[in-house]
């Protein structure tokens, strides 16, 4: 049971990066020769934030029993606008960066709570 939530976590977690991965590339400016480093670093960077924060955020929401796909996304979506102050600084925050940002943390929280079901054991039918 332990192996299957680790293999979860792990998985769940290399899908939902891809989506913040995605959208870096897509606002950034990059030219075809440095397209795929970019994608390397902006895909360390985003396993690396949803290992950190959203990880272990999910792990407590199921611990109290509130993981669902409201929480799912609530979270997401606040975990992505703290991500977007953070990398802003407080005095460049923009409603553009905390809308694009948090619903990508949003969609990506989904991806990782849809991916964490896949994992569930099958229940027996008697």
């Amino acid at each position: 049971m332990l192996i299957r939530k680790i293999t979860a976590a792990i998985t769940g977690t290399a899908l939902a990066s891809i989506i913040p991965t995605i959208v870096f590339l897509a606002k950034s400016d990059v030219n075809n020769g440095l397209f795929t480093s970019f994608l390397l670093i902006f895909y360390m960077y985003s396993f690396f934030a949803i290992s950190i924060i959203g990880v272990p955020s999910f792990i407590v929401l199921r611990c109290l029993g509130l993981a669902n796909l409201w929480s799912a996304l609530i979270l997401g979506l606040i975990s992505g606008a703290l991500i977007s102050v953070a990398l802003g600084g407080l005095k460049n925050i923009t409603v553009q960066n905390l809308v694009l940002l948090g619903s990508t943390g949003a969609v990506a929280a989904v991806v990782f709570w849809f991916t964490w079901g896949l994992f569930k054991p099958a229940k027996k039918s008697t």
